[in-house]
């Protein structure tokens, strides 16, 4: 039989990282997970790094997923400094934005799967200019990826008239996948029922607490969109923004709302919702009802590398 216990155990066992950010990683054998990260930009530079106008020149992006789940629908776009077809500007010949790459996949220490490593390039070619001195010009680019932490945690819900001695209340333990966005909770556990007989309820806020400990910034994905427009629109009233969906299997609890949206404001940025817990019998004694806090979020990454023209012509 599986228990309420058993079955937040089996949970926990179930995701890919069960570190509580304590640490920046989790390992198994040679398969390192991030909790701190999804994907992270391992190198960027332009090859040559010093050209003539009319010379082409490579830049080169090398990412990988460190985090703990799969990152979904990666693009990067090339955004300075201005491309056009004019002989005086900049051309990229193989498109700004770089689309192809839907997932990339996490590492899995359960497995021994490693993450993989994928590779981004522009093709791009110095304008011709009358530069009396060499001019340096920066290539900045955004990287875009869907993600999602997931916590889990679990609250309990005694009669004291069936238990011995009275019940400790603390801030129940949450546990995260590895990502950019980390979880934390502002509740007590037990609720605590004193009635002998008789069906109440109570109701207690349940706040959760969000933070940015990764290097980009996280934005409020629009799942309508096609995926080849998903990041076109990414603006200030998108941004700092995330998605959080609550859920339970218990039967003794129930939330005021399964999702929020929040920006990350405050310190530390939280929501809070009202949790309805149910009367426990004197017979039943206590029960652990398992909670499931889902983050979902696009994350921007920005990094630069840079091309020296040369005097010309």
């Amino acid at each position: 039989m599986n228990t309420p216990d058993r079955k937040l155990g089996l949970v926990l066992l179930s995701l890919i990282v069960v570190v509580s950010g304590c640490t920046d990683s989790s390992q198994n054998g040679s398969v390192t997970v991030s909790q701190t990260s999804g994907i992270e930009i391992m190198s960027y530079q332009a090859t040559p790094d010093t050209l003539s106008g009319g010379q082409t020149a490579t830049l080169q992006m090398n990412i990988k997923n460190r985090g703990g789940v799969d990152a979904q629908n990666v693009q990067a776009h090339l955004t300075n400094p201005e491309f056009g077809s004019d002989s005086g500007l900049w051309s990229v010949s193989n498109g700004a934005w770089k689309d192809g790459f839907d997932t990339l996949r996490g590492p899995n220490p359960e497995s021994g799967q490693s993450a993989l490593t994928r590779t981004i390039q522009w093709s791009v070619t110095a304008p011709n200019k009358n530069n009396q001195i060499p001019i340096d010009y920066s290539f900045d680019t955004d990287l875009f990826y869907k993600y999602q932490t997931q916590a889990v945690t679990q609250m309990r819900l005694v009669n004291t008239n069936s238990v011995e001695g009275q019940p400790t209340r603390t801030t129940p333990q949450i546990e995260n996948t590895g990502g950019p966005i980390q979880l934390g909770l502002q509740a007590t556990s037990p609720v605590i029922f004193t009635e002998s007989g008789g069906g109440s309820t109570k109701s207690m806020p349940f706040c959760i607490t969000m933070q940015n400990v990764g290097a980009g910034t996280p934005f409020l994905y629009n799942q309508s969109k096609v995926d080849g427009t998903a990041y076109r629109g990414v603006n200030d009233d998108i941004t700092n923004k995330i998605k959080l969906h609550i859920e339970t299997s218990s039967s003794f609890i129930d939330f005021s709302k399964n999702t929020v949206t929040k920006e990350l404001i405050g310190s530390p940025p939280s929501t809070c919702v009202n949790m309805n817990a149910s009367y426990v019998s004197t017979s039943e004694g206590s029960t652990t009802s398992p909670i499931t806090i889902t983050a979902e979020y696009g994350y921007r990454l920005q990094d630069s590398t840079s091309i020296t023209l040369k005097t010309g012509p």
